[in-house]
């Protein structure tokens, strides 16, 4: 499927344009509310990828929802993307354009996954830790699992530390299966 590949493509376009125009910042806002929409509204969601709507009742409706709320320079990307008919894409054009600005000012990004979610001591902990070994800025997303019974998770770009309670069991049923068990006597 070439739809991540061309997301990105656009992205890179729209930042590259915000960096021209020093409006990077601006941009960021607005990809963040986007995404944010877009995750959250199935229905609009639905809308942008129906073959069923036209292309300008779509703009119409985007316009409705962002026009008052993002720069000039993202509504007319917008625009253009719902002109050439890539409006399907505007969610991953939103993540990407995200991830690219992360990269830009050196933020990586780092999920935590608990079975409780976490107190202020351990979460400051935490990123203290990853900092160590990243050097730059860290952007922290929790959540919680309670199928982890313990412990945590913790990835970051495409490293993984599993400390939870259930790898260990499953480390140890693998140990008691694969091993037969001779008492002494």
């Amino acid at each position: 499927m070439a739809s991540p590949r061309v997301a990105y493509r656009y992205a890179k376009s729209l930042i590259s344009l915000a960096q021209e125009q020093n409006a990077l910042e601006g941009v960021k806002q607005d990809l963040d509310l986007l995404a944010g929409t877009l995750r959250t509204s199935d229905d609009l969601s639905l809308m942008l990828t129906s073959p069923i709507v036209m292309g300008d009742k779509k703009l119409a409706v985007l316009d409705a929802i962002f026009a008052s709320k993002v720069s000039t320079l993202t509504m007319a990307f917008i625009r253009i993307l719902v002109e050439k008919g890539r409006e399907s894409i505007l969610a991953g054009v939103a993540s990407a354009g995200l991830a690219l600005i992360r990269d830009l000012n050196n933020v990586r990004v780092v999920e935590v996954t608990t079975a409780t979610g976490l107190d202020d001591s351990t979460r400051e902990r935490i990123l203290e830790e990853v900092k160590k070994l990243h050097g730059g800025e860290i952007e922290l997303s929790e959540r919680v699992d309670h199928d982890i019974i313990g412990g945590y998770t913790l990835k970051m770009d495409d490293q993984m530390i599993d400390a939870s309670t259930r790898r260990q069991l499953q480390l140890l049923r693998r140990e008691l299966t694969e091993h037969d068990y001779e008492p002494e006597f």
